[in-house]
């Protein structure tokens, strides 16, 4: 996998590409290994959800943003850890909005559970 930098170019639902975040490289851990890189985990995702909410996604172009392979982001769909894709022109895509409202919703139905156990225990 290339641990380089990547080009991101975004791209609104109705297709007018965003000149103020077209152009950004995302910088990709080169050690995985460091503490810097294990502890930087949570801002992969975040570079999804700073999008904004109409930016469509394709496998690949989120595999990159998350410094994944592409067949990983087929694996967290597979655990619900991300929302099921939709085909647009031949392509599996998401838009970052999806994304963060699916994530969303995950978190809140964990905080709900947790409160009902809280309230369930001796």
């Amino acid at each position: 996998m290339d641990t380089g930098n990547v080009d991101l170019k975004v791209v609104t639902a109705t297709g007018t590409s965003l000149p103020e975040a077209n152009g950004v490289r995302l910088g990709v851990p080169e050690d995985r290994g460091t503490p810097e890189a294990e502890g930087d985990r949570g801002g992969e995702l975040a570079e999804v959800i700073a999008l904004p909410p109409t930016a469509i996604l394709t496998k690949a172009a989120l595999a990159r943003l998350m410094h994944r392979h592409p067949v990983s982001i087929d694996r967290a769909v597979k655990r619900h850890e991300l929302p099921p894709p939709t085909r647009l022109c031949g392509q599996r895509v998401w838009t970052a909005g999806a994304i963060a409202r699916y994530l969303d919703g995950r978190l809140n139905e964990a905080l709900e559970k947790d409160e009902i156990l809280r309230r369930n225990a001796p």
